[in-house]
């Protein structure tokens, strides 16, 4: 994305969530997901 340019929202808010499903993924396949994690993350989402 040239400089200057905005980031739709709506593509913010994806790479937001993405980026946090990424991790979660992988905290899992490392063995290493904790419930703390989830919560973490239900928290942010608002739920």
């Amino acid at each position: 994305m040239p400089a200057g340019d905005a980031m739709h929202p709506a593509q913010m808010r994806f790479e937001s969530y993405d980026t946090l499903l990424t991790g979660l993924k992988l905290k899992a396949a490392a063995g290493v997901l904790s419930e703390e994690d989830v919560l973490a993350i239900n928290g942010l989402l608002g739920r």
